[in-house]
C-alpha cells in the first residue's frame, strides 16, 4: 500500500481529469434515444426543459467515493484509505442513500448546492468516514469481515454488499427500513408482506421495505435476451436501480437511454468526509464538503458490456407499492416470483444460530437448499 499512498495525490489528479468510463455530455445522452429513464423518471429528447431537469436529477444523486485520510479501520495500522477496494461497498451506500432520499424527501426532491436541509444532511451523516457512523466505510468493511469472513481490504461483489446493509440496517435505529435479501433469483412475496408487517410502526401498518434481488444473467456476459428486461426496471416508480458494474470495476447503474446505461461511479479518491453533524447544527465546513457527494457528469456505458453478476434495488414505501411492483414482474425473464415457499425450501435463518443482536432469529427471509451465509460467486467485480 505504501507505493499507492505516496503517489496519491498524482492519481488522484489523473482520476479527476480521465474518467474511468465515458464521460458523456447531456446533449450526447439523448442523441443515444428519444428518451432517458433515470430511476423511474422520463426524459424527452427534444424538450431543452427536459435536458435542464435531467441534470438537476443526475445531480441530486448522493454519490459516494473512495476517501483517504479516515481514521484506521479496525484499530492501528489498519486501512486509512478504500482506495482499490471499497468500490462495491460504496454503490451499497449509494443505494441506501437512494433510498432514505426518497422515503424521507421524495422522490422528487432536488439537492441545490449551498442550501440547507437538516433531513438531507441527516442522511449524509449516516455514511460519514467515520466509525460511530451507522453505514461507514468502517462499519461495513467491519461486518464483511465478521460476517462473510471477509478480511478489511478485500472486495466485496453486490451480494455479499446486499448482505452487509441488511445486517447493519438491523442493528440501527436510525433507519426506518426493512431489508430483504432475495436469494436464488426467487422472491416469496407473502413471506415479505408478513415481514414488512410484522413490526411496522407507521400508520399504515408496513416497513417500508429496500428489495436486493442478487442475479447472475450469463457466464461471461450478460446474455441480451435480458437487457429488456433490464431496461424495464429502472422505469418502475419503485427501482433504485442495480449496484453492478462490469469486470473488476464496480458500478451504480441508476438510469438508460438506448442501448446505454447510465450510472455512478465510485472510482474516484477524495479526502475523508468525516465531518459529523453536532447536535443538528450545520456548519459551513459540511457545507462545502457537501458538494463532494455529488457528482456534475454524466456517465454510460453499453448495457451489453456489463458483468453479469448484479443486484436490482427496489424501494417499496406502502404495501401498495409492492404490490403493483409484483403485478408488473410477475413472469419477469430476470427472477421467479411467487406468492408462498416454493416445496422444498426452508427459511436459511432456521440454519444459523440465534441471533444475538437483539434482532429478530429470522431478520431476513431467505430460502436455500444449501446453508450459505455470504455466498458470492461475483468476486469478478473485484479489483485485482
Amino acid at each position: 500500500m505504501g507505493r499507492e499512498e505516496e503517489e496519491g495525490v498524482e492519481m488522484d489528479a489523473i482520476e479527476a481529469c480521465f474518467p474511468t468510463m465515458e464521460s458523456t455530455s447531456i446533449e450526447d445522452v439523448f442523441f443515444k434515444g428519444d428518451e432517458i429513464w433515470l430511476l423511474g423518471r422520463r426524459y424527452l429528447s427534444k424538450d431543452e426543459a427536459h435536458r435542464q431537469a435531467l441534470r438537476d436529477d443526475v445531480r441530486t444523486r448522493i454519490w459516494c467515493t473512495y476517501r483517504k485520510g479516515f481514521s484506521p479501520i479496525g484499530g492501528s495500522g489498519g486501512c486509512v484509505s478504500d482506495k482499490g477496494w471499497g468500490c462495491m461497498l460504496r454503490c451499497g451506500q449509494m443505494v441506501l442513500c437512494e433510498a432514505l432520499v426518497s422515503h424521507r424527501l421524495g422522490r422528487t426532491w432536488q439537492w441545490k448546492q449551498g442550501a440547507k436541509n437538516p433531513d438531507y444532511f441527516k442522511i449524509i451523516n449516516l455514511i460519514l468516514d467515520r466509525r460511530d457512523s451507522p453505514f461507514s466505510i468502517h462499519q461495513m468493511a467491519l461486518m464483511g469481515a465478521s460476517e462473510a469472513q471477509r478480511p478489511v481490504g478485500e472486495w466485496y461483489g453486490p451480494n455479499t454488499v446486499a448482505h452487509i446493509l441488511r445486517k447493519l440496517v438491523n442493528l440501527s435505529s436510525e433507519v426506518e427500513l426493512e431489508v430483504h435479501v432475495a436469494m436464488d433469483n426467487l422472491v416469496i412475496s407473502q413471506e415479505i408482506v408478513t415481514r414488512c408487517k410484522q413490526h411496522a410502526s407507521h400508520p399504515d401498518g408496513w416497513t417500508p421495505l429496500l428489495l436486493f434481488i442478487p442475479l447472475r444473467l450469463g457466464l461471461d456476459s450478460v446474455n441480451e435476451i435480458y437487457i429488456p428486461s433490464i431496461q424495464e426496471t429502472f422505469r418502475m416508480p419503485q427501482t433504485l436501480g442495480i449496484i453492478g458494474g462490469r469486470p473488476n470495476h464496480a458500478l451504480y447503474f441508476i438510469g438508460y437511454s438506448g442501448d446505454s446505461l447510465i450510472y455512478l461511479d465510485p472510482h474516484t479518491t477524495q479526502p475523508a468526509a468525516s465531518i459529523s453533524l453536532d447536535n443538528g447544527l450545520i456548519t459551513s465546513e459540511l457545507m462545502v464538503l457537501d458538494s463532494s457527494f455529488h457528482c456534475f457528469d454524466l456517465l454510460t456505458m453499453a448495457a451489453a458490456n456489463i458483468d453479469p453478476s448484479l443486484a436490482l434495488c427496489f424501494l417499496f414505501t406502502r404495501e401498495t407499492e409492492f404490490e403493483a411492483w409484483c403485478e408488473t414482474m410477475n413472469g419477469s425473464l430476470l427472477f421467479e416470483l411467487q406468492d408462498t415457499i416454493p416445496p422444498g425450501y426452508i427459511p436459511l435463518c432456521a440454519m444459523e444460530s440465534q441471533e444475538t443482536d437483539g434482532a429478530s432469529a429470522c431478520p431476513s427471509i431467505e430460502y436455500e437448499i444449501v446453508p450459505r451465509n455470504f455466498d458470492d460467486s461475483d468476486e469478478e467485480f473485484e479489483l485485482l
